[in-house]
């Protein structure tokens, strides 16, 4: 990863979040727009979304196997919330019980990106990326989420 670098020296650092199958993947195909999470956050912007190791549950009619433990998309955050009722229809939307108050991530846009391995962690956490692919899906992603065409 990363020996064919013009300049290796080079990484950029990325906000990343690790997220469960089956919803990584339904994120990463645009069936899936809200992330539930028991915490809030205050980051605004691009985020890359890795697929958890474990559990390694593919999403309904993929049959997919080859995403745990690899990147998938970069969404952009663009509110959060506390999770309302209107919400559940939204796939993992919280069942059961509500012990403590849930919240919704909404992303606004997505941008598929090459798989490569990286090591979850728990929350949103900065990742150095030293792959090029990445590197200029993240500097597309931001220009295209600062600039939508539409």
């Amino acid at each position: 990863m990363g020996s064919g670098r013009k300049n290796p020296e080079v990484l950029v650092i990325v906000k990343t979040l690790s997220i469960k199958l089956p919803w990584a993947e339904m994120i990463m195909n645009g069936q899936k727009r809200i992330e539930f999470r028991t915490w809030k956050t205050s980051y605004r912007g691009p985020l890359l979304i890795v697929a958890s190791k474990k559990p390694n549950i593919p999403a309904p009619g993929s049959g997919n196997t080859t995403l745990p433990g690899k990147s998938l998309c970069i969404v952009d955050i663009v509110a959060c919330r506390e999770t309302i009722f209107g919400d559940y229809s939204e796939p993992g939307y919280p069942q059961g019980g509500w012990p403590r108050p849930w919240y919704s991530w909404i992303f606004s846009s997505r941008y598929i990106v090459n798989r490569i391995p990286i090591k979850g962690r728990l929350g949103i956490y900065n990742y150095n990326i030293l792959d090029d692919s990445i590197i200029a899906a993240w500097e597309e992603a931001t220009k295209y989420f600062m600039n939508p065409p539409f």
